[in-house]
């Protein structure tokens, strides 16, 4: 799966309101590879590969 290649890299830029849906959909396409969505945010963000802006 793409998501977890390790040469990804993850933008997400939503509303507030959207963040919840936001972060079901990522937690499902995770799952589906038997990723724990979580987890895998840290990971993303601690090597810089996960940028999040919210407005």
């Amino acid at each position: 799966m793409a998501l977890l290649d390790v040469s990804t890299n993850i933008s997400l830029l939503y509303k507030e309101a959207m963040e919840k849906g936001i972060y079901e959909i990522m937690i499902s396409l995770a799952a589906k590879d038997g990723t724990d969505w979580l987890e895998y945010k840290k990971q993303l963000k601690r090597s810089e590969q996960r940028n999040v802006e919210v407005y």
